[in-house]
């Protein structure tokens, strides 16, 4: 094997192990958040607000010298070459990168809230479990596969029920587009978290790709 070769598969390594960090890191942020006080009825952005806070007060943001970034935007060449306004650039939950070598690492988790079942918030909105599930798959699953979102994983915040209910649910909608190639699947735990799954997906360039989805429940 060349010195390239072994370079590329030293990259590859590490990278692998930044983002299994980066998910360790993101299941520690949630524990201690599911520690403390939160509301059910919080929006997405709030939950992901508050899980990057209890992520940065983790000891192993600093020994792994992973930097957070919530809501960032994702700028793409068309932004550069004028076809397209930067304003209209897509945002993610949560960008983490490293600095600690000489070759940078991004990873990207884009957080999503669902349900088992309909429910009501104490603040008063009905919340359709269903509406949910097409949007996992419409604003999540698909933008990694239409290449709007790079490199990462998808998180889901069970706010209702149980997750692999939830699972269940979004790979029959999955199978009622005919898309059940793309089921979701159980992996191996992370950090001791057991609701680890991926997929195997298609993007619209053709190359497959794994996507891993983390969920983490509320109740």
């Amino acid at each position: 094997m060349g010195s390239e070769k072994i370079s590329t598969a030293m990259t590859e390594q590490f990278r692998k192990a930044f983002e299994n960090q980066c998910v360790h890191l993101f299941i520690e942020g949630y524990r201690k958040l599911r520690a403390n006080s939160y509301d059910i009825a919080w929006e997405e952005e709030k939950f992901s607000m508050e899980i990057a806070r209890s992520m940065e007060t983790c000891l192993e943001t600093l020994i792994w010298k992973i930097d957070i970034v919530s809501e960032p935007r994702l700028y793409s060449e068309a932004m550069t070459t004028g076809g397209v306004a930067p304003r209209e650039a897509p945002r993610i939950d949560f960008r983490l990168s490293n600095w600690s070598t000489v070759k940078k690492f991004i990873y990207h988790l884009e957080a999503k809230n669902l349900a088992e079942n309909d429910w009501q918030k104490s603040t008063g909105p009905h919340v359709i479990a269903s509406a949910l599930n097409g949007r996992y798959i419409d604003t999540g699953i698909d933008n990694y596969v239409n290449g709007r979102y790079q490199t990462g994983c998808l998180i889901g915040y069970v706010l209702n029920g149980k997750a692999p209910a939830v699972v269940n649910k979004i790979n029959d909608l999955l199978t009622k587009r005919g898309r059940k190639f793309e089921s979701i699947l159980m992996a191996s735990p992370v950090n001791g978290h057991n609701l680890c799954y991926q997929s195997l997906n298609q993007k619209n360039s053709g190359e497959s790709f794994i996507l891993q989805h983390i969920f983490v429940e509320f109740q």
